[in-house]
């Protein structure tokens, strides 16, 4: 059975879920939107379920409208997981069960690796994070 792990971020007011914002964060915490071709895949939820590669340069990304649609991320130690924009001030980030987060004990999850892998990381002056919800998917 394949298990996929969500955490959405619900930010302040003060700071606003653009693709370039949200690329500022993703580096603090070792991801990116770019492929090691330097290309952006998108996944068009109400597409034809498809990824395709962002026909535009990165600049032109970073500008785009793409609430709704799941873009893929890359760690720059080659682990890679999907954002979704979902509105002015949320965003939901899926990782597969296979990114480094342990179970503990009792069979949950050791949220550790959030917070060391992302939460803190996210959370600056610029983005403070208001909430955080974590989901597991089966």
């Amino acid at each position: 059975m394949s298990k996929t792990r969500s955490i959405t971020f619900e930010t302040y007011d003060s700071f606003e879920c653009t693709l370039s914002n949200i690329a500022v964060l993703l580096g603090n915490a070792g991801w990116s939107f770019k492929n090691a071709d330097g290309k952006v895949n998108v996944y068009d939820i109400n597409g034809d379920d498809e990824w395709s590669v962002f026909d535009g340069s990165y600049e032109e990304f970073l500008v785009s409208e793409l609430n709704g649609r799941l873009i893929e991320i890359y760690h720059h130690d080659g682990q890679t997981a999907e954002i979704c924009v979902g509105g002015e001030h949320t965003f939901a980030i899926f990782l597969a069960s296979y990114i480094k987060m342990t179970d503990t004990t009792d069979g949950h999850v050791d949220l550790n690796w959030y917070y060391e892998n992302l939460v803190e990381n996210f959370n600056r002056e610029t983005c403070l994070i208001m909430c955080v919800k974590f989901e597991e998917h089966y």
